[in-house]
């Protein structure tokens, strides 16, 4: 007993359907829009991360800028800590020497203090 309504696809049907699904106008259509979305996607992400790239070494370039000014001031405070320029600068503003110095504990707290 066969019925008509019971049919069973043999594989060369079944590839044919495929196919035909395949090579629609609404398949590729839907295929193109997701290669144009994809496109679109990935060219903006390469503009995001080249930005942030140039961002980063505008950044570094600061950074060893900065690096060079905080020499320069570190140099500049070592030489103005030695005592020749220590000594140069009490010339300079006219600053007496002190030659005998003497220090005396002021009392209970037991600090010392030069005296003149």
């Amino acid at each position: 007993m066969t019925h008509k309504f019971l049919k069973t696809e043999t594989m060369r049907e079944k590839r044919q359907a495929v196919k035909k699904i395949l090579l629609s106008s609404a398949t590729r259509s839907v295929l193109m829009m997701i290669i144009l979305v994809v496109g679109i996607l990935h060219v903006v992400q390469i503009s995001n991360v080249s930005t942030r790239g140039y961002d980063v070494s505008a950044l570094e370039r600061k950074v060893t800028l900065m690096e060079r000014e905080l020499d320069k001031i570190e140099y500049e405070i070592a030489m103005n800590r030695t005592m020749e320029s220590i000594e140069g600068r009490l010339a300079a503003n006219d600053f007496a020497q002190v030659t005998n110095a003497r220090y005396v504990h002021a009392g209970a707290l037991q600090t010392v203090v030069a005296q003149r």
